[in-house]
């Protein structure tokens, strides 16, 4: 068994009732082409639906590999069974398949009476950040709105990989959703970085876990925990699932850090946005205060900046006139550095 990934869904998932035939009795030395597609792995499928459960077939092109996603938490690699069947008469690859039908639904079986205990839920919820648009049907109903078009959700953490939960799924859960999420994110917290770097003022924050974005949701812990000195509040960028970064503001020189912030995030951007899609979260970048609060300093959906957010190669005088698009400060925030005795944004540009 391995962690759940999402690759490209093959077409046996919907609909493959027509693929259950005689090719199961093929008399043959080895699988001939078609043999796994056309009749092994839909049996399979079929078999696990009879019991229950929902079953994706992915194929991860990348890797050359394919694997079951059952009921959104366990997956299971397919070249294991695989390996059964080349050693198995083909007479008696039918009884094969039923005996791992059984397996992956007694797994499912003891997930689910695991997740009944409270205290387990408890180590093993998590929040995670992600788009708006991601998670906009009834399914998500309880999500927890966050700035800059996205939201916070649970999710819940297997030997096996993850699982978002849905509303109606949160239901049979023995806890209330307000408890879930304080233990979510304590857990989130508590998630180990593996791999902090710094440039400059700015430093990137990022490990292994997908939930490394939604430590951003309690950015004191996040200061705290890295010794980070930010008096006047600071920025942060949350390109990936996985990635954090962080700058303290510094209101001496706002408007050049902004710019360098600016150029650091749209590499940061298009990299999710090219080589890790499903994973990215925000194109904006954000202000957290000293109290608290945190809000977008920058509009990434303004379609005057989009060359800035796609292409590395911008000319000199688009991505200027794209960076000055892209940064949209909040008439509060301007305010409260000028409060501060400092010049704002603005007026440190027009110096």
């Amino acid at each position: 068994m391995r962690p759940a990934r999402k690759a490209e869904p093959i077409t046996h998932n919907n609909d493959t009732s027509a693929m259950y035939d005689s090719n199961l009795m093929y008399p043959m030395g080895t699988m001939f082409p078609g043999y796994v597609d056309s009749a092994l792995i839909p049996l399979l499928v079929r078999q696990l639906k009879k019991k229950g459960l929902h079953v994706d077939v992915i194929i991860d092109h990348n890797n050359a590999l394919m694997y079951l996603v059952v009921n959104n938490v366990l997956t299971c690699n397919l070249v294991a069974i695989f390996y059964d069947l080349l050693n198995t008469p083909p007479i008696n690859h039918r009884g094969i398949l039923n005996n791992w039908a059984d397996r992956i639904f007694d797994q499912i079986r003891m997930e689910a009476a695991e997740l009944s205990i409270p205290d387990v839920l408890r180590q093993r919820v998590r929040t995670e950040l992600v788009p708006t648009y991601t998670v906009q049907h009834p399914d998500f109903s309880y999500a927890r709105p966050f700035p800059g078009g996205l939201s916070m959700i649970l999710s819940i953490v297997h030997a096996a990989g993850t699982t978002r939960c849905t509303t109606e799924g949160l239901r049979c859960r023995p806890l209330g959703v307000d408890e879930l999420f304080h233990y979510g994110q304590l857990n989130t917290d508590a998630i180990t970085i593996t791999i902090t770097q710094k440039s400059g003022p700015t430093t990137c924050l990022s490990g292994p876990s997908p939930f490394i974005a939604a430590k951003a949701a309690n950015m004191p812990a996040v200061i705290k925990q890295h010794a980070i000195e930010a008096p006047h509040g600071l920025f942060a960028i949350i390109p990936q699932q996985h990635l954090l970064f962080v700058a303290p503001a510094t209101p001496n020189d706002l408007y050049g850090q902004l710019q360098t912030l600016v150029d650091f995030a749209r590499f940061a951007i298009i990299d999710a946005q090219r080589n890790n899609p499903r994973h990215a979260v925000s194109r904006d970048i954000f202000y957290f205060s000293p109290e608290g609060t945190c809000e977008t300093v920058t509009c990434s959906n303004d379609p005057a900046v989009q060359e800035l957010l796609s292409n590395p190669q911008i000319s000199p005088a688009n991505y200027h006139f794209s960076a000055q698009k892209y940064l949209s400060l909040p008439p509060a925030f301007e305010q409260r550095f000028s409060r501060a005795g400092h010049a704002s944004p603005a007026e440190q540009n027009a110096q």
